[in-house]
């Protein structure tokens, strides 16, 4: 067998040959020249790559899709209410909650153990200060001291009804004192109101505070299943009112758009090649294979 032979292999092989070197230099052009190449004033065409030229474009249009079609508030609140995660959220409060059936911490121990001393003491003096000119503005609404004079005489007139004789003189006395009295307790409350509350809140607030949290355990311990379900109502609520709104507030689309304007040139080269590595290579092969096919034909037409 002579080399004429096997000249009808050369149309294909060529072809092979061809069409994995024109297939391989187009993917590659997709990426480089990573920038223009110009000589003088006229820039060379093809140069920068399709994808360093079109970097902001395609950023958009990832950002678009991934917030409008991937991670949308629709497939978010149906991946995040499963029975499964709502299962999850129920073991990790219970697990979290049986931490403390034996525990000999007090709550403030268990606070400090997640926030600083200084800010437990900053969040506690802010809190009774609020909560101390809540109470004390309802206070001096109130009409304590009526409130007051009318539990007096209702006391009275039980007693007068049991026994006629025994306080017959006091409600007539109270009645000439009442307004005088009724005065004097809302004067107090106005004027030395905030002191008595806020006196009142310190004492309690440290005893909050040194209160073993295994006695609370053990004291609410048959609330438990009330509070996983009430947990889960709130976590169903917030996701179904809320989730598009913090997604709008989030901005997915510009959030995706800008990292990927934040990669460098070589990064994002690298990322999409390790995503289609194998999708391009089969491109390339395809060329071959192709070329190969195409010299077949070209020798027998």
């Amino acid at each position: 067998m002579n080399l004429e032979d096997w000249q009808w292999l050369v149309g294909p092989i060529v072809g092979a040959i061809i069409g994995l070197i024109t297939n391989g230099i187009a993917i590659r052009m997709l990426f480089r020249p990573l920038y223009p190449i110009k000589i003088g004033k006229f820039t060379l065409p093809f140069t920068p790559g399709l994808i360093p030229k079109e970097k902001p474009r395609i950023a958009h249009s990832i950002g678009n899709v991934v917030a409008t079609e991937l991670v949308n508030a629709e497939v978010l609140e149906k991946g995040m209410l499963t029975p499964e995660i709502k299962d999850k959220i129920i073991y990790y409060v219970d697990t979290f909650l049986e931490k403390f059936k034996d525990s000999d911490d007090s709550i403030k121990e268990i606070i400090l153990k997640f926030v600083s001393d200084k800010q437990l003491t900053e969040f506690s003096q802010s809190a009774k200060q609020k909560l101390t000119e809540i109470v004390y503005k309802k206070a001096v609404t109130m009409n304590i001291g009526k409130m007051a004079m009318n539990a007096v005489n209702k006391e009275f007139e039980r007693r007068l009804q049991e026994d006629p004789t025994s306080i017959q003189f006091m409600p007539m006395i109270i009645s000439l004192v009442e307004d005088k009295i009724i005065f004097l307790i809302n004067d107090t409350i106005e004027k030395q109101g905030m002191i008595i509350i806020s006196q009142f809140l310190d004492k309690e607030t440290n005893v909050v505070l040194d209160y073993p949290v295994s006695k609370i355990y053990a004291n609410s311990e048959k609330y438990i299943p009330q509070l996983n379900k009430a947990i889960i109502d709130v976590y169903d609520y917030s996701v179904k009112n809320y989730l598009p709104n913090v997604l709008k507030e989030i901005n997915l689309a510009k959030l995706v758009e800008d990292r990927i304007n934040d990669f460098s040139l070589i990064e994002l080269e690298k990322l999409l090649l390790d995503l289609m590595r194998k999708e391009l290579n089969a491109i390339v092969y395809l060329g071959g294979l192709l070329g190969l096919l195409m010299g077949f034909i070209m020798d027998f037409v």
